[in-house]
């Protein structure tokens, strides 16, 4: 993963986050894909995937997002990320600690048969960590608090990918180099 951008190489980019029912990509799933599109115009993106079995409750908890929800509005796993591969296209991904979600969209797409992302990726939060170097930790809600975004992270892709597209506007390290 890059940790600097060259200024020219961006005309536009995505922000990218997940849902997921745990924290292993190999053995959990994805449950909800989030992106907003910025370049000449925003285009936001939200998908959520059906999966085998039922939520964990601190998920369901986290999230609000049930299974009667995910059966009522989710696609199968692989019409998702094919879905996701087209609206992304080569866009430049951004997201924060976007090395979760890289490596459970890697995951999936192998078990789906599908080819890994190739995107250039950048993570937020490595740019907050050299721009802003004394908060007490680096949760998004934290950093997002520290940049004057006093909005509570409701743990839903596409609302967080939201408020990290308003912080990429904040942090000096990133926004100046876009």
């Amino acid at each position: 993963m890059k940790k600097s951008i060259d200024k020219k190489e961006i005309k536009k980019y995505a922000v990218l986050d997940l849902e997921t029912d745990g924290l292993n990509p190999f053995n959990d799933n994805i449950i909800e894909i989030g992106v907003v599109k910025v370049g000449e115009k925003q285009e936001n993106f939200q998908r959520f995937i059906r999966i085998e079995g039922k939520l964990p409750e601190e998920i369901k908890s986290l999230t609000r997002i049930d299974d009667e929800m995910l059966e009522e509005k989710g696609i199968p796993l692989k019409r998702a990320l094919e879905e996701f591969i087209d609206f992304i296209g080569d866009t430049i991904i951004l997201g924060y600690n976007v090395a979760f979600d890289i490596k459970f969209l890697n995951s999936s797409l192998e078990k789906e048969g599908l080819a890994k992302i190739n995107n250039k990726v950048y993570d937020i939060m490595q740019f907050v960590k050299k721009d802003n170097l004394f908060l007490n930790n680096y949760k998004l809600e934290t950093v997002l608090k520290s940049y004057g975004i006093d909005e509570k992270v409701p743990h839903r892709a596409l609302e967080d990918a939201i408020l990290e597209e308003k912080l990429i506007h904040k942090v000096n390290k990133l926004w100046d180099i876009l």
